[in-house]
């Protein structure tokens, strides 16, 4: 994890935070709903672990088990 008072992870972070692979964290960032990074250091963008997990718990809240209709 960044080391940082703002508790800012990288793409790469969220992915060792969350426990999820790498591409599905670029597959979040590629959505309209996904925080936006607070900042960027040295060309790497970063974001706000808490918001990043505030997001991912609402967004899990409303996607229903199962496949999407055909």
């Amino acid at each position: 994890m960044t080391p940082t008072d703002q508790n800012l992870a990288s793409a790469g972070d969220l992915s060792r935070e969350l426990k999820v692979p790498r591409r599905t964290v670029y597959n979040w960032i590629d959505r309209d709903d996904f925080p936006e990074p607070v900042t960027t250091a040295g060309g790497i963008r970063l974001w706000d672990l808490d918001e990043v997990k505030s997001w991912r718990r609402d967004t899990e809240d409303v996607r229903k088990p199962g496949r999407p209709p055909a």
